[in-house]
């Protein structure tokens, strides 16, 4: 500060000092921008991969669910009667489940037009398995009285059985059989059958249960950029379950041992194979005694199912580089999407016990 003619001024900052200042007031500002960005990407991060745990997890929860109730018979054996009420493929529950195995055009074996008819219809590629499994559902009953129709039985409730469902009547005598009959009328204390299909052995006290056929597939969602996993039971319209599904592969364990030497097998896993292979195998019937294994196909000797599916995130601009996923038998494009794949084995526990 100087006293120039007795007023007192004061200088301002040098050129230096103000380039020196915009510098580091310019270094502090990027450090800030850079770790504020930083942070942005990590919680995007974050929050992708939680979603997709999220997704992973309830997807294998109900896939789970319907695989470990599939094949229930009461108390008919493998081999034993199986009565099949008409209905095409939403009714045979004779094959307990049956899966499709995806290549880059279709599907082996070729999907049941039930199947490919639905919409959305499953998604055609590589990574698009399907699988269907036929089993129990909530809702049971028991027989009152031995009936006395072929098209009527009475039961001592109707806790959750209603028009049109499908049910097993278990027969549990000397013969052991299961009949399934979808339901026409429900009211009061009785069920009445479609078809004239009760059997009119079936003795007082035997059980009812509800039983549904579910399918479980990949499909492309219109206007979605991701697929999803979609699920349909019975002849109800598919539904959207799991959202950036981007792929299924299913694998099946096999009893080599169901229909050769020993018709019921030794309940332990030799391999796992495609449903590819499982469906070329032919069973021929098998003279063991006690245990037929008449017209026993490669799909009676699944114990176990082996689930991969491939799941992404929402967005494409969360990873930091375009990457592609080829492993686990996937083959996914490069993008900028997380990926993960979650796997479970299930056990048939209507086929282990």
């Amino acid at each position: 500060m100087k006293n120039i003619r007795g007023l007192t001024q004061q200088a301002g900052f040098t050129l230096v000092e103000l380039m020196i200042s915009l510098t580091v007031g310019l270094l502090i500002s990027g450090a800030v921008a850079s770790i504020y960005v930083g942070n942005r990407q990590t919680y995007n991060q974050q929050d992708a991969l939680a979603r997709m745990q999220e997704n992973g997890r309830f997807a294998m929860q109900i896939i789970a669910r319907d695989v470990q109730g599939a094949g229930y018979r009461g108390c008919a054996p493998i081999g034993a009667a199986i009565v099949n009420p008409p209905g095409g493929f939403a009714a045979n529950f004779a094959q307990a489940l049956v899966g499709n195995n995806a290549d880059a055009a279709a599907w082996t074996p070729a999907l049941n037009a039930a199947v490919s008819a639905l919409v959305p219809a499953p998604m055609v590629g590589t990574d698009s398995d399907v699988i269907t499994v036929r089993g129990v559902q909530p809702g049971s009953a028991r027989t009152s009285a031995a009936p006395t129709s072929t098209t009527v039985v009475n039961v001592d409730n109707l806790s959750g059985l209603v028009v049109n469902d499908y049910a097993q009547l278990a027969v549990c005598n000397t013969v052991p059989s299961s009949t399934y009959f979808q339901i026409a009328a429900a009211g009061g204390v009785t069920l009445t059958a479609s078809t004239a299909i009760i059997p009119m052995t079936a003795p007082i006290g035997s059980e009812i249960r509800k039983m549904q056929t579910t399918t479980y597939y990949i499909a492309q969602p219109a206007g979605a950029a991701t697929p999803s996993l979609y699920r349909q039971q019975g002849v109800s319209a598919p539904e959207e379950i799991v959202e950036n599904v981007a792929g299924m592969q299913v694998l099946y364990g096999v009893d080599l041992d169901i229909g050769l030497n020993n018709a019921t097998g030794d309940k332990v896993i030799d391999r796992y194979d495609t449903a590819a292979a499982v469906n070329d195998v032919i069973l021929a019937n098998v003279a063991t005694a006690g245990a037929p294994c008449a017209g026993c196909t490669g799909w009676d000797r699944v114990r176990s199912v082996k689930i991969n599916i491939l799941v992404v995130s929402a967005s494409n601009n969360v990873a930091e580089t375009a990457s592609a996923y080829t492993a686990d038998g996937f083959n996914y494009a490069a993008n900028r999407r997380l990926k993960q794949v979650f796997t479970t084995v299930v056990s048939l526990r209507n086929r282990t016990l």
